[in-house]
C-alpha cells in the first residue's frame, strides 16, 4: 500500500502514512461522502484517514460525552470501509479546550471515549491538542511542571489504555512560528522529545500554520528535538480560514530531493471544506508520494488532477456504482460537455495560497500593465497605419490574451451548468461567480479605455450593487497592507506610503547623478551641462514598502531670460539660445521645461499641470516649451492629449521632441 516503501524502492516497515485528515472548521462530511472517500483513497494508493472535524461537538466541544446507539453505528460502518478499502482510521480527539488534566475523573472519560471508538473496530486514534490556550490551571500547575509535560502524560495514558494503537499527536506547537521561542530551544518540543512515547507519530505543518514550502533540512532539525520524525499535518489545500477561496493546484512545495522516509513519517492533507472540491489535493498528494518519476513543477500532477476532476462531473450522486459512472461517460459529446481545458483555466484560476497557476500568472502581469499604461493607449486608433508606438501594439497584445482567458473562463463557466455532479456545481458555483465578476470588470475597463476612448464614464462597479464583497470587501479596500511585497511590514502605513515625491533638486550637487544615469543614459549626457544651468529641477521619486523611495522621472527648467542671457558654450546653450532669440519664441513662452520620464505613474495631468504652476519663471499669461525624448513615445503622446502641440520652429534638436502649450487656456 502507498507509502509503505522508501521512494528508492527499499522496502520499510514502518508505515509511511499518506492520506486525508477531516479536520478543519466548517460543517463536517457525510457519510456518503466519507465512504466515496475511502474508495478514492484507495484507488489512488493512499493509506490514511483522520477523523477530526473541528465542528463535531463530540470530537471537541463535547468530547466527554459517548456517542448514541445511531452515531457509533455510522461510525462503525466508516471504520469498516476503511478496513474494506485498506486504509487506516484514525479517531481524533481534541480535549484541550476544556480539560481538568490532574483530574482522574476526567481522565477516566477520556479513556471511556476511546475504548468506545475501539470497540467499534478502530485500529488508529489521534489526540490534538491544536488551537488551545496554551496554560495549566492553578490546580493543574500543582500536578505537572509544564503544559508539555501534561500533554505527554496524558497522551501517553491513552495509549498505553488502548494498548499501543496506531497513534498520532498533534502538539500544541505545531509549526515554527508557533514554537517558542523556536524549534530548537521551545521547552514544550523538547518535552515531547524526552517524555512521549517513542511510537507516538508527531504532527507538524512546517514553518507556519499554512506553509508555501517545507524542507527536509527543518524537518530533520525538529526530528532532533522530538526525537522522531515527523508527519505533515499539511494545510496547502485547507480553505477554512478564507472561505473567498479554494485551492485546485498541485502538491507543490514539499522536498522530494531525498527520500521522503529519509525526514517524515508521513504527509496528510486537510483539504478545501468541500468534499467534492478535493480531488486535486488527493490526485496530487498521491503523484507526490508515490511517483519516483514526480515532476517538481507540479504541471504533470496538475495534468492528472484534471482528467480525474473530469471523471468526477459525470458523477450524479455519491455512491453509485462504479459501472454507472462509466455508462454515463459514454453519452455522445455535446458541446455543453466540459473538457480539459475548461478545468484546467478553473484550476489555474484556485490554485495555492501562495501562488497562481501559470496562465493566470501572466494574466495578472498583462492586466497590471495594461492598467499602468493606459495613458499610451488612449486614441491609439487615431494613428496611420505602421506609424503608432510599439507600446501600442505590446498594450493590445496583453489586453487581448486578457480577454482570451475572460473568454475561456467564462465558457467553462457555462459549462458547469450542465454537468452531472450538482454536488460538485453548488459547491464550486459561487467561488466562481465571485471571480467572474470581478474579471469582467477587469476586461470591460481594458475595453473602456483601449475600444471606447474613455467616451462614456464608468457609473458603477463590476457587481449589480456596485463593488465586490460587501463588508469584507471594503475592508479589504481600506485594509493598510494591499500587496504581498509590502511583507514584513516595519513601518506605520499612512496615506502617503504609496505616495508620488515631488522634491527639489540641483543636479550641479551632484548627488543621485549615478541613479539618474542608469534611467537617461545616453538623454542624460546630452543635456548634462545645461542642466547644471537649470533654474530649478524637480525630482520626482515613488515611495516603496521596503528600501527608500526610488526615482522615477526629473523636471528642469530654464526661464527665456536666463538662456538668452546666457554666454554658455554647450551645445544646449548655444541651441536654445538660438531659438529663444529667434522671432514668436520669446514673445510667447515663458519657460523651457525638460522631462525625464521613467515611469508611467508621471503622466498625471494634474500632476504635471502642479509642477508648471510652481515653477519659477512662469508665467500665467505665456506658455510653456516641453523638450522630451521623441524615443520616449508614451510621453510624448500622453503631451499631445493634453493638448501640447508641435512647437513651430525650424530649430531642431537630435532625438527631442519641442512641444508647447499655453497653460492659461
Amino acid at each position: 500500500m502507498a507509502g509503505r516503501e522508501v521512494t528508492n524502492g527499499v522496502k520499510n516497515e514502518e508505515t509511511f502514512f499518506t492520506g486525508v485528515i477531516e479536520g478543519f472548521y466548517n460543517r463536517p462530511w457525510t457519510k456518503v461522502q466519507r465512504l466515496d472517500l475511502f474508495k478514492k483513497l484507495s484507488n489512488y494508493d493512499l493509506n490514511s484517514y483522520l477523523y477530526a472535524p473541528k465542528d463535531d461537538a463530540k470530537h471537541r466541544s463535547l468530547w466527554r460525552d459517548l456517542y448514541t446507539d445511531a452515531e457509533c453505528a455510522e461510525l462503525k460502518e466508516l471504520i469498516q470501509s476503511c478496513a474494506d478499502n485498506g486504509v487506516i482510521f484514525f479517531y481524533g480527539i481534541s480535549p484541550g479546550l476544556d480539560i481538568k488534566y490532574s483530574d482522574k475523573k476526567e481522565i477516566e472519560l477520556l479513556h471511556a471515549k476511546a475504548k468506545q471508538i475501539k470497540d467499534l473496530g478502530c485500529e488508529g486514534f489521534a489526540i490534538l491538542w491544536d488551537d488551545i490556550e496554551p496554560e495549566l490551571s492553578k490546580d493543574d500547575s500543582k500536578h505537572f511542571k509544564s503544559f508539555s509535560e501534561a500533554h505527554c502524560i496524558v497522551s501517553n495514558g491513552m495509549y498505553e489504555e488502548l494498548v499501543h494503537p496506531k497513534f498520532l499527536f498533534c502538539p500544541v506547537e505545531y509549526c515554527s512560528s508557533r514554537a517558542s521561542p523556536n524549534v530548537h530551544d521551545s521547552e514544550y518540543l523538547q518535552t515531547i522529545g524526552e517524555l512521549l512515547h517513542p511510537s507516538i507519530n508527531v504532527f507538524w505543518t512546517g514553518s507556519k500554520v499554512v506553509s508555501k514550502n517545507i524542507t527536509a533540512k527543518e524537518c530533520k532539525d525538529l526530528r532532533d528535538v522530538i526525537k522522531r520524525k515527523p508527519i505533515i499535518w499539511d494545510n496547502l489545500h485547507a480553505n477554512d480560514y478564507d472561505q473567498q477561496r479554494l485551492y485546485l493546484g498541485p502538491y507543490l512545495g514539499r522536498d522530494k530531493t531525498v527520500p521522503l522516509q529519509s525526514y517524515l513519517s508521513g504527509a496528510m492533507t486537510n483539504p478545501n471544506c468541500e468534499y467534492t472540491l478535493n480531488i486535486p489535493a488527493i490526485v496530487t498528494l498521491a503523484d507526490w508520494a508515490n511517483n519516483k518519476a514526480w515532476d517538481a513543477s507540479g504541471m504533470a500532477s496538475h495534468r492528472k488532477a484534471v482528467k480525474e476532476m473530469l471523471k468526477e462531473t459525470h458523477v450524479k450522486s455519491y455512491g453509485v456504482d462504479e459501472a454507472a459512472v462509466k455508462e454515463s461517460n459514454k453519452k455522445k459529446d455535446s458541446e455543453e460537455d466540459l473538457l480539459e481545458e475548461d478545468l484546467d483555466i478553473i484550476f489555474q484560476m484556485f490554485w495555492l495560497p501562495h501562488s497562481h497557476g501559470p496562465k493566470i500568472v501572466k494574466l495578472l502581469d498583462d492586466f497590471k500593465f495594461c492598467k499602468d499604461n493606459a495613458v499610451a493607449i488612449v486614441g491609439w486608433k487615431e494613428y496611420e497605419p505602421g506609424d503608432q508606438p510599439d507600446i501600442v501594439d505590446v498594450w493590445i497584445e496583453k489586453a487581448s490574451f486578457v480577454n482570451k482567458i475572460c473568454k475561456e473562463f467564462f465558457v467553462a463557466c457555462d459549462k458547469m451548468t450542465h454537468m452531472n455532479n450538482r454536488d460538485l456545481l453548488f459547491d464550486l458555483n459561487s467561488y466562481l461567480n465571485n471571480v467572474r465578476v470581478i474579471l469582467h470588470g477587469c476586461n470591460n475597463y481594458l475595453k473602456w479605455v483601449g475600444l471606447d476612448n474613455c467616451k462614456k464614464p464608468i457609473r458603477h462597479g463590476p457587481s449589480l450593487a456596485g463593488l465586490p464583497g460587501g463588508l469584507a470587501g471594503d475592508l479589504m479596500r481600506l485594509y493598510p497592507v494591499q500587496s504581498e511585497d509590502q511583507y514584513p511590514l516595519k513601518k506605520l502605513v499612512t496615506p502617503t506610503s504609496n505616495a508620488v515625491l515631488i522634491l527639489p533638486y540641483k543636479y550641479s550637487a551632484g548627488k543621485q547623478q549615478k541613479e539618474l544615469e542608469n534611467l537617461f543614459e545616453h538623454e542624460l549626457k546630452t543635456f548634462s551641462d545645461f542642466l547644471n544651468l537649470s533654474n530649478q529641477s524637480f525630482l520626482v521619486k515613488q515611495k516603496k514598502p521596503h528600501g527608500p523611495p526610488v526615482i522615477v522621472g526629473m523636471i528642469s527648467s530654464w526661464s527665456g531670460e536666463q538662456i538668452k542671457s546666457s554666454d554658455a558654450t554647450d551645445l544646449c546653450s548655444k541651441f536654445f539660445g538660438k531659438l529663444f532669440k529667434s522671432s514668436g519664441i520669446a514673445e510667447n513662452y515663458s519657460i523651457i521645461v525638460k522631462l525625464f520620464i521613467a515611469s508611467p505613474l508621471c503622466l498625471d495631468p494634474d500632476l504635471l499641470d502642479g509642477i508648471f504652476e510652481s515653477l519659477e519663471g512662469f508665467d500665467e499669461k505665456q506658455g510653456v516649451v516641453l523638450v522630451a525624448s521623441e524615443k520616449n513615445c508614451s510621453l510624448v503622446r500622453f503631451l499631445r492629449q493634453q493638448s501640447f502641440t508641435d512647437l513651430k520652429t525650424d530649430f531642431l534638436i537630435s532625438g527631442q521632441e519641442l512641444l508647447c502649450k499655453n497653460v492659461q487656456t
